[in-house]
Parts: C-alpha cells; sequence; structure tokens
C-alpha cells in the first residue's frame, strides 16, 4: 500500500494506493482507516465506507481527508 501527501478538491488529504490483483470483482467492498501518529494510540483521523466495488487487476486513490468535521 502506497500512501501520499495530496490535494482533493482543494483540501489536504492522504491518498492510499489500493490494488484489487484478483482476476475478479471485489463486491460489496468495505473499507476502514484509522491515521495515527507513528508509535502512538491516539486516531487524527478516521474514515470507513462501505458497498464499494472494485474492478479485477485495478487499483485506485482512496482520499482520506485531513479537514476535521
Amino acid at each position: 500500500m502506497k500512501a501520499e501527501a495530496e490535494e482533493t478538491n482543494a483540501r489536504n488529504a492522504i491518498l492510499f494506493t489500493l490494488q484489487n490483483l484478483a482476476s475478479a470483482h471485489l463486491i460489496r467492498f468495505e473499507i476502514e482507516v484509522e491515521i495515527t501518529r507513528e508509535g502512538k494510540a491516539k486516531t487524527l483521523y478516521k474514515t470507513s465506507q462501505k458497498n464499494m466495488q472494485v474492478a479485477p487487476n485495478s487499483h485506485f486513490a482512496y482520499p482520506i481527508s485531513l479537514s476535521k468535521l
């Protein structure tokens, strides 16, 4: 997994590059992300999403917004 700091829709974000290496669709794929400082337990940013679909043999960047809502 690769992560980079980027700007998405004029907002700071961390983009995680995810890959589906299988030759089949992932249906109802779920993701849960918690971002912490290295070696610390306190969660700084958290997000989740359900019912995603991922094409076979593909990769995509999943953004984690750094703005606290």
